[in-house]
């Protein structure tokens, strides 16, 4: 049913639930019907604010107002450029870091650049989205989780072997806190009406409350056990860069469709950056605890082993 010729409020709430519900493309197209009706109220799209009062927090809201022409794009402030720069060169360093040698001096110097990179990307984003009048909680949530990941795995690749200190307790606070946030974050996307909160499904936020979760017990667990070392130092270090990066992917092409073409944004060509973190993060963490392993067979005289081969 369209909406009431001098209705321009249900325009807009037609227009969010599509948006919502099939993406910006099905909203750009059924805004389009519509004004070859001659719905009157679209013809005020020359300021838009009067005809499609759609929440500007709302990054896919915005990119509709956009294509429709109804609102230009504002330039990007030095913080926000400087956020972007940040990020695209800890993306390449991280990529570069995922498939150079662990232990060579080049992957040394690429995981140096990440860290810095993504330090200044999380940090910057968690300001702009503290100050900025529509920051979202998962922006900032998520800024500190990344923080809290590149800061902890970056520690325990400088440190020495079986060290820990003041700092490993305060990063436990700061695992524990961003753990509870994203669980009650969840819990309330989970109650609402429309299962969401800050454009995010429930999912989003338990899941990477899980990530929270795990990674403040393994905080505890070493801090109990007076550090890590051998395997599990390389694991601490090499499961928390690549979660860093898998947000910091994920954040691109899952969280910015509108920066890449139409026909990439709805066949899940997108999704794959992510997956393929991931692929490489469980290629690595196999590499990582079997070599041990692996190295004990050979020790052994007379025994052999089929990964040994």
């Amino acid at each position: 049913m369209l909406p009431s010729r001098h209705d321009p409020h249900r325009l807009t709430s037609l227009l969010e639930q599509t948006i919502e519900a099939h993406g910006i493309d099905a909203a750009v197209s059924q805004y389009r019907a519509l004004r070859a009706q001659g719905f009157p109220a679209l013809q005020e799209s020359a300021s838009g604010t009067k005809a499609i009062a759609i929440d500007p927090r709302k990054k896919s809201a915005l990119s509709a107002l956009q294509e429709l022409g109804a609102r230009t794009r504002e330039p990007h402030r030095p913080l926000v450029l400087f956020h972007i720069l940040a990020g695209m060169i800890g993306l390449g360093a991280g990529a570069a870091a995922m498939v150079l040698r662990k232990g060579s001096r080049r992957h040394s110097r690429a995981g140096i650049v990440f860290a810095v990179s993504m330090l200044s990307m999380s940090g910057s984003a968690t300001y702009v989205a503290l100050v900025e009048p529509y920051g979202e909680v998962i922006n900032i949530v998520m800024g500190i989780l990344t923080f809290y990941l590149v800061a902890t795995s970056w520690l325990t690749a400088r440190r020495k072997p079986g060290q820990t200190g003041l700092i490993d307790w305060a990063w436990l606070l700061v695992a524990v806190a961003l753990a509870a946030g994203l669980v009650t974050y969840g819990v309330e996307a989970m109650n609402s009406p429309t299962g969401m909160k800050d454009g995010q499904a429930a999912g989003v936020f338990f899941v990477f409350g899980a990530v929270a979760s795990v990674a403040a017990a393994l905080d505890l667990r070493m801090i109990l056990r007076g550090g890590v070392t051998g395997a599990q130092r390389l694991t601490r270090h090499l499961w928390r860069m690549c979660a860093a990066l898998f947000i910091g992917v994920t954040s691109l092409f899952l969280g910015q469709p509108q920066l890449f073409p139409v026909a990439l944004r709805n066949n899940g060509v997108l999704a794959v950056p992510s997956l393929l973190v991931l692929a490489l993060l469980g290629y690595w963490l196999y590499r990582v605890n079997a070599a041990p392993r692996t190295q004990a067979v050979r020790a052994q005289p007379g025994v052999s082993h089929p990964a040994v081969r």
